[in-house]
């Protein structure tokens, strides 16, 4: 299935776009982070400059760039 849309898709799959839309649903659901693996980092910088498009600028306005440090 191709990723993008919400209702509980756990994979982000296609193109850039539909990923970044994967993973914005699934902070619109309430999730807290994501983790983006099984890729390169050449593989998911397409995907990291998507999701920057499209993510809220105010959504991690006060929150540690990295919790688990």
């Amino acid at each position: 299935p191709e990723g993008g849309e919400a209702g509980g898709r756990l994979v982000a799959m296609g193109t850039p776009e539909q990923c970044a839309a994967t993973v914005q649903a699934q902070f619109d659901l309430g999730v807290d982070s994501v983790i983006l693996h099984g890729a390169t980092p050449a593989e998911l910088t397409p995907v990291v400059d998507a999701y920057r498009k499209v993510r809220p600028a105010d959504r991690f306005v006060g929150l540690p760039a990295n919790p688990g440090r």
